[in-house]
């Protein structure tokens, strides 16, 4: 049974922050045990594996590039929006580098879970009124 306080939510949370300060390949059922101060098998309880953990940041990763990317772009200029999408979605891949690994490393279209999760980031290319590509930016 799972400590009384520790959700999964906040084991991901965590694991954001070793990923981002350390990198992915610190990650491990150990240092995640050590940074959250429980033992591994407590960690276990909330996850099998290291993978788990890894497809746990990926889909935060891209639910949370979604929202913090597409949100206030709402131009009628395309390519205004496409330069700002850019932006923003560099500016997450810079302030994330551990989750960021994670959305790479994991990224497999036939996961239920990554079509909901990265929805909302590419919905905004199908916002657009007029067909970007092809055209001169």
């Amino acid at each position: 049974m799972p400590r009384t306080g520790l959700s999964k939510e906040e084991i991901v949370e965590k694991a954001t922050e070793l990923a981002n300060e350390k990198g992915l390949s610190y990650l491990s059922v150990t240092t995640l045990s050590e940074y959250l101060g429980i033992r591994k098998p407590s960690l276990y309880n909330h996850m099998k594996t290291i993978e788990d953990m890894h497809r746990s940041l990926m889909i935060y990763g891209w639910q949370t590039v979604s929202e913090d990317v597409v949100r206030g772009i709402d131009s009628s200029d395309e390519k205004a929006n496409l330069i700002e999408y850019g932006k923003k979605f560099y500016k997450f891949a810079i302030e994330n580098p551990g989750v960021f690994e994670a959305m790479l490393w994991y990224n497999k279209y036939s996961d239920d879970a990554l079509l909901p999760a990265t929805e909302g980031l590419y919905s905004f290319f199908f916002k657009q009124k007029s067909n970007i590509i092809g055209r001169e930016l």
